[in-house]
């Protein structure tokens, strides 16, 4: 998208960026165009950060090799569409702008931090636009960016970011899976696949070859003496991680290279093949960032993955009913979730017709119940919400949307009737990006 392109969706209010205030050493010829999924093209993308978050930016041209030709830089802009300067100390980040011809790597970096005081839901959120900038029209077509080990929600997201050794030919990536909840993988465990488009001299391959990882997964929550916090109550601290559920599933591995005669006795593909033929299959969606249900009039869905964060929860009525809603109900006893007993965890993000002071709402573990002012939700209207949910096995709010699956929805009208909908996800397959063949089983593995 041109810079003058940029400036006509402005001036029409599809984006609300002051281009004008990026100065003119920065100013690119050109910037990306985010697709959603309804085809549309923005200019931004909107990110969501509590504390500290580092992102790590790459795209497909060969680092150290004198074939960097495309150099991007990372602009940041606030909710308000202001530029935010990288040296400003006011600015709670910092984001690189090297010239990529002449650092030779295909990379740039951003740091974001919560702006203290922006409370929501009870912690610190504030949500900053990202802009890809291309400074000298470079050839690079994909681009990818990794928020390694902090908590922050994209607007669009869900990418593979598995990277570095866990990626190499010829070993083994594990997810990481809580001891007490055998049937999803940590939402932190990172999903594939990976897309290689350079051999090793930098040259573009003529197609691009995905490796297919995470390959396995292995248990991690386990108890140590000394490491973590003590999470299953039993006086011991747990020890959560994808470091945490590699070495178990190489314990897995000794012990099946044993019973087969020791050293030497199989190749590592035949040990891999082993550990995945016997691993216990952990079904899931292939789009785990989104789930839902339609309840009568209304759309209740979920996306992203941070529960507390505003646009996690999203309600919209349907523009053919003449009735307004009374109440929404959520159930979440089946997917054996748990409602905050915090109020303030209950807050309103983006909303059209509606506004949070025409709600009230109650809640029990299982339930969370929305009760509207009468006349003020109605045919068109929506709102986005967050509200923590938790598993009480494990207590994070950090949940992807199909964790939800089976969460039961009961829309009440202004006449009284009644409308119920449960969520569903998308179709499920039991050798998947999440957890590859499913879960080692050492059993299995050294029968």
């Amino acid at each position: 998208m041109s810079f003058a392109r940029a400036q006509l969706r402005v001036a029409a209010g599809k984006d609300n960026l002051h281009l004008e205030e990026i100065p003119a050493a920065l100013r690119p010829p050109s910037f990306h165009g985010f697709r959603s999924l309804d085809g549309s093209v923005n200019l931004a993308q909107k990110v969501t950060v509590t504390g500290v978050n580092t992102f790590s930016f790459q795209w497909d041209e060969p680092f150290f090799l004198g074939k960097v030709a495309t150099d991007l830089n990372i602009l940041v802009f606030d909710a308000a569409g202001h530029w935010m300067d990288p040296n400003d100390p006011n600015f709670f980040g910092f984001y690189t702008t090297d010239d990529n011809t002449q650092t030779d790597m295909a990379l740039e970096q951003l740091f974001l931090m919560s702006v203290p005081g922006d409370v929501h839901g009870g912690i610190e959120q504030t949500t900053y636009q990202i802009v890809i900038a291309n400074q000298n029209g470079g050839p690079a077509k994909h681009v990818k960016y990794v928020n390694v080990n902090g908590l922050a929600v994209s607007e669009r997201q869900n990418a593979g970011s598995i990277f570095g050794h866990a990626a190499a030919r010829g070993g083994q990536a594990v997810a990481a899976m809580f001891y007490r909840i055998p049937n999803f993988p940590e939402d932190f465990s990172s999903r594939g696949p990976v897309a290689i488009y350079y051999d090793k001299a930098g040259n573009r391959k003529d197609d691009p070859e995905i490796r297919r990882v995470p390959q396995i997964t292995g248990a991690d929550g386990a108890d140590t003496t000394f490491f973590g916090s003590d999470t299953d109550g039993n006086g011991l601290p747990n020890f959560f991680g994808t470091s945490a559920a590699a070495p178990n599933v190489a314990a897995v591995a000794a012990l099946a290279l044993q019973k087969s005669g020791g050293a030497g006795s199989l190749t590592p593909a035949a040990l891999y093949a082993k550990l995945q033929s016997t691993a216990t299959p952990v079904p899931l969606s292939l789009e785990r960032g989104t789930s839902g249900a339609i309840a009568g009039p209304v759309l209740a869905y979920a996306q992203g993955d941070w529960t507390r964060c505003a646009c996690y929860f999203h309600l919209n009525v349907l523009p053919f009913t003449s009735t307004g809603i009374k109440s929404i109900k959520f159930d979440t006893t089946v997917p054996g979730l748990t409602f905050s007993a915090n109020p303030n965890r209950f807050h309103v993000g983006d909303a059209t017709g509606v506004s949070r002071g025409d709600m009230t709402f109650a809640r029990t573990d299982t339930t969370f119940t929305i009760f509207f002012n009468t006349g003020t939700f109605r045919a068109g209207e929506s709102f986005a919400f967050g509200m923590s949910v938790f598993s009480p096995l494990e207590g994070t709010t950090q949940l992807d949307p199909d964790r939800l699956e089976g969460t039961r929805v009961t829309v009440t009208l202004e006449d009284n009737t009644q409308r119920t909908g449960t969520f569903l996800v998308a179709p499920k397959t039991a050798v998947n990006v999440f957890t590859g063949s499913g879960l080692v089983n050492a059993a299995a593995a050294v029968r």
